[in-house]
């Protein structure tokens, strides 16, 4: 009986969810919306914190003021990514007891900015590849914190991670070799003087 009035559809601050989902616009794309229904309803029988994802347009106040609103009737302990595609923003945000038990700021920098294109706009498919990393990243932290094991466990993209080991390691390995270069050509400089 809780399970049928939970995911029944509830209206916060004008936003009507749908499950887990807020997603009037159809930014996420439907296989993506079932993974998140899917994943978050089971997140919740396992550890009682509550997913949600957040896509749309635009809002009329802050985004704080947007936030405070909204989690007025979320169940709590809550977490929840929202995307703002007009307002071109991205956050991820929730009850603290949640936030203190995983990395925001690693989520973010690590799964979802490296997917966001740099001078294009954002398409459905490019917007719910994106939100989906970090979806998937938020509920493998949520995962290892809470230690529960999850049936639809998928491990998000680390590209940004590689990208910048990858781009360290190059750096390193061209200074050795500028270090060389100069001293090899030291070296010459000695032996024939």
């Amino acid at each position: 009986m809780f399970f049928i009035l939970f995911l029944a559809p509830f209206v916060l601050y004008g936003v009507e969810f749908e499950g887990y989902l807020y997603n009037p616009k159809g930014y996420i794309q439907e296989k993506a919306t079932v993974f998140i229904q899917d994943s978050s309803k089971e997140v919740f029988e396992k550890s009682g914190v509550s997913v949600y994802m957040i896509a749309q347009d635009s809002i009329q106040q802050s985004l704080d003021e947007y936030k405070k609103e909204i989690e007025k009737s979320m169940n709590s302990p809550f977490v929840y990514i929202i995307f703002l595609k007009n307002d071109k923003k991205i956050d991820i945000a929730g009850s603290e007891e949640i936030l203190s038990k995983i990395d925001k700021t690693a989520i973010y920098w690590d799964y979802i900015v490296p997917f966001i294109p740099k001078d294009k706009e954002m398409s459905p498919n490019t917007i719910t590849i994106c939100l989906m990393n970090g979806y998937v990243a938020l509920v493998d932290h949520l995962r290892n914190a809470l230690h529960i094991e999850l049936k639809n466990e998928y491990i998000p993209d680390d590209k940004g991670i590689q990208t910048t080991t990858r781009a360290i390691l190059y750096f390193m390995f061209f200074s050795l070799f500028v270090l060389f270069i100069i001293y090899l050509i030291k070296a010459r400089g000695k032996g024939n003087g």
